[in-house]
C-alpha cells in the first residue's frame, strides 16, 4: 500500500471570539434595533399604515401619495401601493397616486386600472365585488392582465378567501373546498396532527387524507407505539430513550397509504405504462418517506416503520431492476438492505480501473438526496456530508485518493449541529464507474446488534443514512428536540482485489451513531444543552 500521500488530520474544534473590527473609544460601537418581527407567526408587527422594509429590518412609513391618493401596504406587507388608485410616471421621474374612472379599480400590483367584467357586481368600496362563492380574477394563466376583472370559481381544490377575495389553494392533497371549509374528497379518510412539526407538502399541516381502501390495509400499524422513536446507548450513562415523536404522527400512516396506492399502480409492466390519477412523484416522495422513518429506528425490524415497509416490499411485484435476480428493488420503492445472495456477491470486483496516481487514482462518489418527507433533493458530489467537523481539514476530499488516509477528528458544538440536524437529509451513496455507472456502496451500522464484531464477514449491510437529526426527536411543534443524533464514527474503507491491484473490491462505509438526551441551557434564554453526563459530543 502507498500511504506516503496521506492527509492526517486530528483536530479539537473550539470556539474562539475575534475582533475583526473596534470604533474609537469616543464612539459609539453598537445600537440596539427594536424588534419588529414575530417570530412565531413568521410576520412583521407593523402598523396597518407601515411595511416592513427587509433591508433595514425597520416598520416604515407609507407616505403620501403624491396626489389625491395615499400609499398602503401591500398584501404582503414588504412594500407599498396606492390605496385606490394607480401610480403615474410624471416629469422629472416623480409619480403620483392617480384615481382610477368609473366601474374601473387597481390592479393587484398597482400600476393599471382594470374595467370591472359583466361576471363581477359592480365597484363596490373601490374593488370590483362578486358574489360569496366567487373569486376576483385579473389574470389568466400565463400570469397576463385579462382585458377585465372578472368573477370565477376556485375550483375542488381551493376557496375564497373572503377578506382578499382571491382563491386559496386546501392546505393538505386530496383536498375539495365547501361550504364548511375545506374537506377530504369522497373515498378518503381525514387523520388530524395538530401541532404539526412542519407545513404543507406530504403529512404536514394540521390534518392529511388518506385513501380509505389503501388505509384499509395499512390500518394495523395505525397505533400510539407506531409513533415512539426509540433511541438506545444514549451518552451520559446509556440507557433506553422513548420519544413519542411527531413526525411519525404527521408521516408514517400518510405515507404509508400513498405508498401503496403507488405500488398498486405498477404491479405489471401494463400497468406501470398506463397513465395514473396519483402522480408519480407524489407515490414516490411517500414511499421513500417510509423508508426515511425505518432509517431513523435504524432499520430495527419491531420498528412500526419498517415493518410498514417491509408491507409495502411484499405487496410489490415489479422489480426496478431486473438484474441481478438477487435484488430486491422494486418498483416506486427505495433499496434499503442487503440480503444474504446479495452480501455475498460483494466479494466480487468493482468494474473500475484505479492507480495510486494519475487521474485513476482519485475516486468520484455520488449521493442521491431525499427529505424527511421522501422529496427528493437531487445528487450532488459526495464530499462533506458525513464531515460535521468544522475547519478540520485542509483538502476535505483528500479521502478520494486511492492509497490515501483521512482522519478528522473534533468535539462537536452543540448549536451548529443544531441547525445541521433540522431537517435531517437522508442519503443513498455511489461509487461512479469507468462507464460512468453507479455502483451503489453498502453502508454497515455499527448500532445494529449483528455489526458488534467489527471484523465479521457476515454483516448486515444497508443503504441509507442519515448525518445529522434533530426533527424526529421532537413531540411538537412548539417543543425543543429532546435528543440530537449524530455520526459518532464514520469509515469509508476501499480494499484493491488482492489478485488485481489495478482493480478494487466493494467500498464499504462503516457508521456508529450517538445518541444525547438535550435539556435547557442554564442561560436561561430557551437555549439547548446536553444533559449532564455527555462531557463531550465528538465525531471522527
Amino acid at each position: 500500500e502507498k500511504l506516503g500521500a496521506s492527509a492526517m488530520a486530528s483536530t479539537v474544534v473550539h470556539a474562539t471570539a475575534v475582533l475583526l473590527w473596534a470604533a474609537p473609544a469616543a464612539a459609539a460601537v453598537y445600537t440596539a434595533l427594536p424588534n419588529p418581527y414575530n417570530l412565531a407567526d413568521n410576520a412583521p408587527t407593523c402598523s396597518a399604515s407601515q411595511y416592513f422594509d427587509i433591508s433595514s429590518l425597520q416598520c416604515l412609513a407609507c407616505g403620501a401619495g403624491g396626489g389625491v391618493q395615499s400609499l398602503a401596504p401591500t398584501e404582503s406587507g414588504l412594500s407599498c401601493r396606492c390605496a385606490n388608485g394607480v401610480v403615474t410616471d410624471v416629469d422629472g421621474g416623480s409619480a403620483v397616486c392617480t384615481l382610477c374612472g368609473a366601474n374601473q379599480a387597481p390592479s393587484s400590483d398597482g400600476t393599471s386600472c382594470m374595467p370591472c367584467g359583466g361576471s363581477t357586481l359592480g365597484l363596490i368600496d373601490g374593488e370590483c365585488g362578486c358574489p360569496a362563492d366567487r373569486a376576483l380574477f385579473e389574470t389568466n394563466g400565463h400570469g397576463a392582465l385579462l382585458p377585465a376583472k372578472e368573477c370565477g370559481s376556485c375550483g375542488d381544490s381551493a376557496y375564497v378567501n373572503t377578506a382578499t377575495g382571491r382563491c386559496v389553494l386546501c392546505p393538505a392533497l386530496h383536498q375539495m373546498s365547501s361550504a364548511v371549509g375545506c374537506v377530504c374528497a369522497p373515498g378518503y379518510l381525514e387523520k388530524l396532527h395538530a401541532d404539526a412539526v412542519w407545513a404543507g407538502g406530504l403529512g404536514g399541516g394540521g390534518v392529511s387524507c388518506m385513501q380509505a381502501a389503501a388505509y384499509a390495509s395499512v390500518q394495523q400499524y395505525d397505533t400510539l407505539s407506531a409513533n415512539i422513536l426509540t433511541l438506545s446507548d444514549m451518552l451520559g450513562g446509556g440507557g433506553t430513550l422513548q420519544i413519542a415523536s411527531k413526525a411519525f404522527e404527521q408521516l408514517l400512516i400518510p405515507a404509508a397509504t400513498e405508498c401503496l396506492v403507488a405500488v398498486r399502480a405498477s404491479g405489471t409492466a401494463a400497468a406501470e405504462a398506463a397513465p395514473r390519477s396519483q402522480p408519480l412523484e407524489i407515490g414516490n416522495a411517500a414511499c421513500n418517506a417510509v423508508a426515511n422513518l425505518c432509517v431513523a429506528q435504524l432499520y430495527a425490524a419491531n420498528a412500526a416503520a419498517c415493518a410498514v415497509y417491509s408491507f409495502l416490499m411484499a405487496q410489490s411485484t415489479l422489480k426496478a431492476y431486473p438484474t441481478p435476480a438477487t435484488l430486491s428493488w422494486y418498483k416506486r420503492l427505495p433499496w434499503l438492505e442487503y440480503d444474504s445472495a446479495q452480501v455475498l456477491s460483494l466479494t466480487a470486483e468493482v468494474p473500475l480501473q484505479v492507480a495510486l496516481s494519475g487521474a485513476a487514482s482519485t475516486l468520484t462518489y455520488v449521493v442521491a438526496s431525499y427529505a424527511l418527507n421522501g422529496s427528493f433533493l437531487g445528487m450532488q458530489p459526495f464530499v462533506e456530508q458525513l464531515q460535521l467537523c468544522t475547519g478540520a481539514a485542509a483538502d476535505t476530499a483528500a479521502f478520494l485518493k486511492v492509497g490515501s488516509a483521512m482522519k478528522v477528528s473534533c468535539d462537536l458544538q452543540l448549536a451548529p449541529l443544531l441547525r445541521r440536524a433540522s431537517p435531517p437529509v437522508y442519503y443513498d451513496l455511489y461509487l461512479r464507474t469507468a462507464d460512468d455507472t453507479l455502483y451503489p456502496v453498502p453502508v454497515k451500522l455499527l448500532n445494529l446488534a449483528e455489526n458488534d464484531d467489527r471484523s465479521a464477514s457476515n454483516d448486515r449491510l444497508v443503504r441509507r443514512f442519515f448525518a445529522t437529526d434533530a426533527t424526529t426527536t421532537r413531540t411538537g411543534r412548539a417543543t425543543a428536540p429532546q435528543a440530537i443524533r449524530y455520526i459518532e464514527e464514520a469509515t469509508l474503507t476501499v480494499t484493491l482485489e488482492p489478485d488485481l491491484p489495478s482493480r478494487i473490491l466493494p467500498p464499504l462505509l462503516t457508521i456508529k451513531y450517538a445518541q444525547a438526551p438535550l435539556v435547557p441551557s442554564d442561560v436561561g434564554d430557551g437555549s439547548l444543552a446536553a444533559a449532564p453526563g455527555v462531557k463531550a459530543l465528538s465525531t471522527t
